[in-house]
């Protein structure tokens, strides 16, 4: 019997198929680097983040200031044009504005000034985050489609030397902080205090709720209804400063006269991963008696002022309230733990509402002496009989004075709240209603407030729509009825 012949390739055709298998081998890799190449590149395009929560600040005649957060660190700058046509279809040729802490800045918040700009001059500006500009849409966001913001500057305003700026201001009550100065537009600019040189430099430091420091902030400042909106940043040390001097009238025609310890100012501090922080304050009395009749540069050996500043503490959770979370019920009792920090349970009634609503976004202020210790920002949840609630557990210990503000309700203030640890304290406004008809959150209810509610009369839409007051999704003569009957209420104060 013969063995069967095995069968053998020739040497060179083995040498073929080897340099085939491996040709394809060397096509499988270059294809998977291609691909891989590509999808990274697709991702590339798209990593430039959006614009949020873009704002125009600091209005005049010569510039603004335009400030957004991103959710991750990049560069920013603006791009600025003078017709709509060039902004929008030739954004490489315009004038670009970097950061106000420098162009090489990475942050995920961005602060950048426009100026040596023409008075009562239209300008429209793009917002270039990172590689990528983006424009704006119609439902105000900003994407890499849209058109360009527009933006007016102010004509020039000169302070009126003739004009008391506040009424019930004393003549020594102005500061002498550099930068708080404003001449009478007489050429008088370094003259002795008199009422055209208008209080006064607001100030404080933004903190994390850990007490570290929080750099690069940003700072918007308002009073609520009357004035446009100034802003600043934090320093190095977490400092920021801003300039009342600077407050324009809301109708921008003239500086804003204003009466320090009435008019109440909106403050908020924002920064990267959603933390923001809030308070409401009265401006400040600021007084200098030595330095009557002296020019600023003569008086810079005495105390500049006697303000307290406005620490604002950023925060970034919501906390809820134990009884809104469901447990499950074990065999055996559980020990509840004791809470390491001082937790505070708030509670609150809103007039007109006796159902679980919409959630409320309300201010907290807690004051020890006179030094603010915590602002911060909640979200209270209502029950089946319309009491808003939630706890937070970020509290300092102590006796405090309280001031809570809901979104659209005058505030209410709370003496003598006592925060222990080792135990949850309350602070219970449920027993009286928050009065409702605050429509533009200026802590009083008035015309403004009113002329919101006509404007939004039987209005089809009336979700998350502050006027309907009882919450019935109508806006009505139930929800006018409210209003009137609160017309001319002030909320409290520190």
């Amino acid at each position: 019997m013969t063995k069967p012949k095995k069968f053998c390739l020739p040497a060179r055709s083995k040498r073929q198929i080897l340099l085939a298998f491996w040709l394809i081998v060397g096509l499988f890799a270059a294809f998977s680097l291609l691909v891989q190449q590509s999808v990274y590149y697709q991702r590339a395009v798209g990593e430039d983040p959006p614009p949020l929560l873009v704002k125009v600040s600091n209005l005049a005649g010569s510039g603004f200031t335009v400030t957004w957060l991103t959710k991750i660190a990049t560069t920013g700058q603006v791009l600025l044009g003078e017709s709509r046509q060039e902004t929008e279809n030739q954004p490489n040729d315009l004038l670009s504005f970097p950061d106000d802490r420098g162009l090489a800045t990475v942050a995920t918040t961005h602060f950048v000034t426009l100026y040596n700009l023409v008075p009562e001059k239209t300008y429209y500006f793009l917002i270039k985050s990172g590689k990528t500009i983006f424009y704006k849409t119609l439902n105000n966001k900003w994407a890499k489609t849209g058109v360009a913001e527009e933006k007016k500057t102010l004509e020039e305003i000169y302070f009126n030397p003739n004009l008391d700026v506040s009424p019930t201001n004393t003549e020594g009550a102005y500061s002498l902080e550099p930068g708080a100065w404003k001449g009478c537009g007489d050429g008088t600019d370094f003259g002795s205090l008199n009422p055209c040189f208008r209080p006064n430099l607001v100030w404080g430091k933004v903190t994390r709720n850990n007490g570290q420091v929080a750099r690069g902030a940003l700072v918007h400042l308002e009073i609520p209804g009357k004035s446009t909106l100034l802003s600043s940043f934090s320093d190095y040390e977490g400092k920021w400063t801003i300039n009342l001097a600077n407050l324009i009238r809301k109708d921008l025609g003239s500086y804003l006269p204003y009466s320090p310890g009435t008019d109440l100012i909106r403050l908020t501090a924002e920064a990267g991963n959603d933390e923001v922080a809030s308070a409401y304050k009265a401006i400040p009395e600021v007084i200098a008696e030595r330095c009557l009749n002296i020019v600023p540069q003569e008086c810079l050996t005495s105390p500049p002022d006697q303000t307290n500043p406005v620490n604002l503490q950023l925060n970034s959770s919501i906390y809820i309230s134990p009884t809104q979370s469901a447990s499950k019920p074990t065999a055996k009792p559980t020990t509840t733990p004791t809470p390491i920090n001082p937790q505070l349970t708030i509670k609150i009634k809103c007039q007109g509402v006796s159902q679980p609503g919409q959630v409320k976004t309300a201010l907290l202020s807690l004051k020890k002496g006179e030094e603010e210790i915590v602002s911060q920002s909640l979200s209270l949840t209502a029950n089946a009989q319309g009491v808003y609630e939630t706890t937070i557990s970020t509290v300092a210990e102590g006796n405090f004075t309280a001031l809570l503000k809901p979104n659209f309700y005058p505030a209410k203030k709370a003496l003598n709240l006592v925060i222990q640890k080792g135990s949850i304290n309350f602070l219970d406004f449920s027993q009286s209603d928050f009065l409702a008809g605050d429509l533009n959150d200026d802590n009083r209810i008035n015309l403004l407030d009113l002329g919101i509610m006509l404007a939004n009369f039987r209005a089809n839409n009336t979700n998350d729509n502050p006027a309907d007051l009882n919450l019935d999704h109508q806006i009505n003569s139930e929800d006018l009825g409210i209003l009137i009957a609160n017309y001319r209420q002030t909320g409290d104060s520190f």
